[in-house]
């Protein structure tokens, strides 16, 4: 036992305190023996125990390390040189899904894709070459082939016998560390490639991060605005209670939302919708302000241009319909309050069709731009100029009489004629006219200046257009007239204050009953019955043409039906306006009642005017073709009044001409109203269609068409009009010689 002079002194301690004051014993020599034996005894107890002590120290700390080892968040691999597994902790054999006995001796390898082996056989050659810590990123595959990402940290270290042949490998799971940093890299790329502007600032303000966006939309790149405060991209055109409220309000945790007209760093100014909000921190205390603005630049461009359609014509740039009628309100309000005068003028081009129709809409388009430019250039700084429409233009003339305005619309009629070299043809002549009327003298209503101004222009086109023409008094007893007959239009559609009438239509040479003619007729406020003449025109320019077409057909079917006229024999033959071409609703209507009556459909004669067939030929022939396909058949009417239908009759499968009255009423005594009759026999001949000839006054006349081959025949000397239940039951006598 090694002396320790310490230890010695503390066995003799203990041995004095366990045993009575020392006897002299008989032999001194023996007694010191003894009480070394002791002595040495007791230190060898002490020596005992604190090995034992130190020996449950070791335990403990080995019991220690072996759970640090084993419960360590990182998996501990000793490798030997062939890449077998020599060692591993619990949380290794964990990852790789396996109990340590069984890992033992496998390969680490086995445990990775194929792909990547190249990978791990490098890192253990870098590992054995430097003699230092490398590291790599690998994919493994537990004993589930359920995949988890690791990084690997070997060192090489010696073995048993002192050599360089082991590694000690760390292998931890970075899975979610992997997942975190794609989230965060896909983030990043979002923020980045985002078509919004992000900026983040710190709690003063001062920019700490813009993605590429702002750098793009600025001219600044991230370099220039870093440590800066946005405040560099102001303009100056925002008002400062805008950046108070702003402040105030995310100052107080709040959310911001608005607009800034900032300035680019090359001076060039642009719009921005900005939603600016605080960013917390984990003790909920504000630690920076995100901002995610957008570039409205466009909108607020296309926000002024609608801004500016709302009042104005896209192509001329003048005010449109809607803003000139409020500027007229505007002007008739102070008409009124400061008792002035003024005039509302009413300019259309005339022929404006034939030249837009001739060198197409563009140089019409171009016609009109260049038109406007003119008339801006050429009235007072108080006028109102604006495009209502087409060719139709309309200029407010405040604090102007009958004179002034009519001159002013004269000087206006001389620059539009001035205006016509500007054409590429030289030899076209195009002109205006011009409609006034005066307020308050004619009214304070806007509809109704505008309706007599309207009147007043078409009165000025009607005497021979490139004129000018002033409502007058006349011109409004007239129109009230005309208002008055819309009203009792409508009233006749609405109670059914139509009435037919028939009048008959003879087979000359056969002196029979042939059919009838169905004329209308408008029953009056006092019962009367008005002739189509008188309300006819009306009806089309109030737009109840059609109505009364449909009514008169639909009438006319349910007539034959009735009376059974078509199992008579007796052909009915109604009139048809020039517009019912246009009505896209009479043929299926016309298909709908035919079915329903079930009448023949060979007995409907369709009667139609030359005239309205020159103006909508194909319309027209269509029309026609449609019914004749069904068994309709069809009369031309006023046949020779335009020789121009002559080179369309080959064209048009009607089946009758109906001779104008004209060559008629004097035929007896004009022997050139007979030639012109023989030779429509003849062409009608040639073309296999038959006549019908009218105003048929006296028994001569009747003579006359039947020498020159006429084949039908109505007038009053056969019988005048007369209502349905009349006609019908009346008995047609044909006399003549």
């Amino acid at each position: 036992m090694k002396k320790d002079p310490n230890l010695r002194r503390k066995a003799e301690a203990m041995i004095r305190s366990k045993t009575a004051p020392k006897q002299k014993l008989p032999n001194e020599e023996v007694g010191k023996l003894s009480h070394e034996l002791q002595v040495y005894q007791t230190q060898l107890e002490m020596q005992n125990e604190e090995l034992r002590k130190a020996q449950v120290q070791i335990e403990e700390s080995r019991q220690k390390y072996v759970r640090l080892y084993d419960f360590a968040p990182v998996g501990y691999f000793t490798i030997g040189e062939k890449g077998l597994i020599l060692e591993v902790n619990l949380t290794g054999a964990t990852m790789l899904g396996l109990e340590r006995g069984v890992l033992m001796k496998k390969h680490l390898t086995s445990f990775m894709r194929r792909e990547e082996q190249d990978i791990y056989y490098r890192h253990r050659e870098r590992a054995f070459e430097t003699k230092k810590r490398e590291a790599c990123e690998l994919t493994f595959k537990k004993n589930d082939n359920v995949q988890f990402c690791a990084r690997l940290e070997s060192i090489a270290v010696r073995d048993s016998e002192g050599d360089f042949k082991q590694l000690h490998t760390i292998i931890s799971d970075i899975t979610q560390w992997k997942q975190v940093q794609e989230k965060l890299r896909n983030l990043s790329q979002a923020v980045e490639q985002s078509p919004s502007i992000v900026i983040i600032t710190d709690i003063n303000g001062n920019i700490e991060y813009v993605n590429n966006k702002f750098s793009q939309l600025t001219g600044y790149t991230s370099q220039e605005v870093i440590g800066k405060n946005p405040r560099i991209l102001k303009s100056g055109t925002i008002t400062p209670d805008v950046y108070e409220d702003l402040w105030k309000t995310i100052a107080k945790g709040g959310e911001w939302e608005g607009e800034f007209h900032n300035k680019k760093k090359d001076g060039e100014l642009y719009w921005e919708h900005a939603h600016i909000l605080p960013i917390k921190n984990s003790m909920k205390m504000t630690s920076h302000y995100l901002g995610v603005k957008e570039d409205i630049t466009e909108r607020k461009r296309f926000e002024v241009q609608l801004i500016f359609l709302a009042d104005h014509d896209p192509l001329t740039n003048l005010y449109n319909r809607r803003r000139f009628h409020e500027e007229l309100g505007r002007c008739l309000v102070q008409s009124k309050r400061y008792h002035t005068t003024g005039a509302l003028l009413f300019l259309d081009l005339d022929n404006f069709k034939y030249y837009n129709d001739t060198y197409g809409h563009l140089k019409g388009d171009e016609l009109l731009v260049k038109l406007a430019g003119v008339l801006k250039n050429n009235i007072r700084e108080t006028d109102t100029l604006a495009r209502l429409g087409g060719d139709e233009f309309a200029i407010i003339l405040p604090f102007a009489g009958a004179e002034e305005a009519q001159s002013i619309s004269q000087h206006i009629l001389g620059i539009v004629r001035e205006y016509i070299p500007l054409l590429e043809n030289k030899s076209l002549c195009l002109t205006a006219s011009i409609g006034i009327v005066l307020f308050p003298e004619y009214g304070s209503d806007i509809d109704t200046l505008l309706s007599y101004a309207d009147r007043a222009m078409y009165k000025a086109k009607q005497q021979g257009r490139n004129k000018v023409c002033l409502f007058s008094n006349a011109d409004k007893m007239l129109l009230e007239s005309q208002q008055n007959w819309d009203t009792s239009m409508r009233d006749a559609l609405a109670q059914n204050k139509f009435v037919l009438y028939l009048q008959p239509i003879i087979d000359i040479s056969k002196k029979i009953l042939y059919g009838y003619e169905v004329l209308l007729r408008m029953v009056g406020e006092k019962g009367e019955h008005i002739l189509p003449k008188d309300f006819f025109p009306l009806a089309e320019q109030f737009g109840h043409i059609h109505s009364i077409d449909r009514w008169v057909i639909c009438r006319a079917i349910q007539l034959i039906a009735e009376y059974a006229l078509d199992r008579r024999r007796l052909q009915v033959t109604v009139n048809v306006s020039g517009k019912a071409f246009t009505d896209s609703e009479l043929l299926p209507m016309i298909k709908e009642e035919l079915t329903r009556s079930g009448i023949n459909q060979q007995y409907l004669v369709f009667e139609i005017t030359e005239s309205a067939i020159i103006e909508n030929f194909t319309e027209a022939n269509n029309f026609i073709n449609t019914l004749k396909e069904i068994g309709c058949r069809f009369a031309l009417d006023d046949f020779g009044v335009g020789f121009s239908t002559f080179s369309y009759l080959k064209h048009l499968p009607v089946d009758y001409l109906k001779i104008d009255g004209s060559f008629i009423s004097d035929l007896s005594c004009n022997s050139v109203d007979q030639h012109l009759v023989k030779a429509m026999v003849e062409v009608a001949s040639g073309l296999k269609k038959q006549t019908i000839a009218e105003f048929v006054k006296n028994a001569e006349v009747l003579r006359l068409l039947r020498t020159l081959g006429v084949d039908y025949a109505q007038g009053y000397y056969i019988s005048a009009p007369s209502v349905t239940s009349e006609a019908i039951n009346q008995e047609v006598k044909i006399q003549y010689a």
